[in-house]
């Protein structure tokens, strides 16, 4: 009961603040708080559509989007907007038809958003391996002789950033004589 009545005095001194996450009209105040609402349709790596992050089939997809704004209407709240977030390998054919089911809808508003997908390194026992075959090449080499390409620094640095303790102590410390990625392009 308590946390009501200071919600009230809150809305009392702040007149013109707008709460998210409900429709409702204030007794004393003219104004109508209104939530933001909208409607989320994605697709996973396996170009997978999903509408609210339930897998579902393209040709659901109209009647699900309807289903959803009759929902917000019949509770009183507007049109809702609709976020379409794919990754940058998703098919266009594939965004093009969703886009397209979205068309046959009361939606006003798209935002399509493009996801980078990020490939995590995991440090194996092949990995240490390729990165000590590497690093023992560059070691026997003389430092006049020592060639460097941007693909094996880049391997070596990631490498060495994401081992663990009991990795370093398998594979070896980073020679210092390693080049940044960034100086390669002044190197030979």
């Amino acid at each position: 009961m308590k946390k009501l009545q200071l919600f009230f005095l809150f809305l009392l001194l702040f007149p013109s603040t707008v709460i998210l996450g409900s429709n409702f009209q204030v007794e004393d105040s003219s104004e109508i708080l209104q939530q933001i609402n909208h409607i989320t349709i994605a697709v996973n790596e396996e170009n997978e559509i999903l509408f609210e992050e339930e897998v579902t089939q393209l040709e659901k997809l109209k009647g699900q989007i309807t289903e959803k704004i009759d929902f917000f209407v019949e509770k009183g709240f507007e049109i809702p907007t609709v976020t379409v977030r794919v990754f940058e390998t998703t098919p266009e054919e594939i965004l093009e038809n969703i886009k397209a089911e979205i068309k046959k809808t009361s939606i006003d508003y798209v935002d399509v958003q493009r996801i980078k997908k990020v490939k995590e390194l995991q440090v194996t026992d092949s990995i240490i391996a390729k990165y000590r075959t590497i690093i023992s090449t560059w070691k026997n080499q003389s430092a006049e002789e020592r060639k460097f390409t941007k693909e094996d620094v880049h391997f070596v640095r990631e490498v060495y950033q994401k081992m663990n303790f009991n990795q370093f102590i398998r594979a070896g410390k980073l020679p210092s004589f390693v080049p940044k990625v960034e100086e390669l392009d002044s190197i030979h």
